[in-house]
């Protein structure tokens, strides 16, 4: 088994980066609109939670628009999806939505 840390750097490594400059790219013509991703460890307060949980979109206007587990790619997760260690999650939104984002799934 992987550690969490050997999860995501492999997770990046099969295709993390290539969807985030894919995002980024779509996003380029958009002032205003980013692209961040936000790696799921132990530690992180909604682990092994629901996305829904977390209440992102609702309370900062960036949603999770996908999760990256594993090298495979869960497009447009919904909020019964569960978030697990190891998980990359890609969010869209305004520079303050997007450090909002943070805030909540690194500080709870």
């Amino acid at each position: 088994p992987l550690s969490t840390e050997e999860a995501a750097t492999l997770g990046g490594l099969l295709g993390g980066p290539q969807l985030v400059a894919q995002l980024a790219e779509e996003h380029s013509g958009l002032p205003g609109v980013g692209t961040r991703q936000f790696l799921v460890t132990e530690g992180t307060p909604y682990a092994n939670r629901k996305l829904g949980d977390a209440r992102i979109r609702t309370h900062t206007g960036a949603p999770v628009v996908a999760i990256l587990r594993n090298g495979q790619v869960l497009g447009s997760p919904a909020p019964n999806d569960l978030i697990e260690p190891g998980d990359l999650l890609i969010a869209v939104g305004t520079p303050a939505g997007l450090e909002a984002a943070a805030a909540i799934l690194h500080g709870g």
